[in-house]
């Protein structure tokens, strides 16, 4: 079951990255997993519920410890007006919107967290995150700030071996 969380995880990545996709095509293609994703996880309970609304209440009420459905709603309230072009949005709610839905394909389908999903990812080679000045390590790294959002972190690097320094900026995913 988690694979298929696994690949839930990736479109909506795919979704994050392609800045090129219009807005209204994104929340198109958010609305169309979190539909999918409802439906599977309906399958062992036998249960067949037409209105995507629906199949999210029979979850919640299945398991009401999960905190973000207020989030989850949201999601789904906003990706059916822009559908429906009732309102327009732009990529900073949608991005918002996708990492909600994101944590919540977490939760159901029991991948404990984010960097759990970035760990099935490729990894990039040392050249994709070190500038070729720090080709070579060692390297001390003092963090600068954090971002939660895209599990991101920028570092203020220094080799050891010419005391060059640089701001630099690493995602979780490079340390898999």
């Amino acid at each position: 079951m988690q694979d298929k969380g696994y690949d839930f995880l990736r479109q909506l990545d795919q979704l994050l990255e392609e800045e090129s996709v219009e807005v209204d095509v994104g929340f198109f293609r958010l609305r169309q997993i979190l539909d999918t994703v409802t439906k599977d996880l309906l399958v062992d309970d036998g249960v067949a519920l037409g209105r995507l609304f629906d199949r999210l209440v029979y979850l919640f009420n299945k398991y009401p410890i999960y905190a973000e459905q207020s989030e989850v709603h949201s999601a789904r309230k906003t990706s059916n007006k822009v559908v429906h072009k009732e309102i327009e949005s732009d990529r900073t709610t949608l991005n918002k919107h996708v990492h909600a839905i994101k944590r919540f394909i977490s939760f159901f389908y029991g991948i404990e967290s984010l960097a759990e999903h970035k760990r099935q990812l490729p990894v990039p080679s040392t050249e994709q995150i070190i500038s070729d000045n720090f080709a070579q390590g060692p390297w001390r790294c003092v963090v600068t700030q954090v971002n939660s959002d895209d599990l991101s972190f920028t570092a203020n690097v220094v080799t050891d071996s010419n005391d060059t320094h640089e701001l630099l900026e690493f995602k979780i995913e490079e340390f898999y």
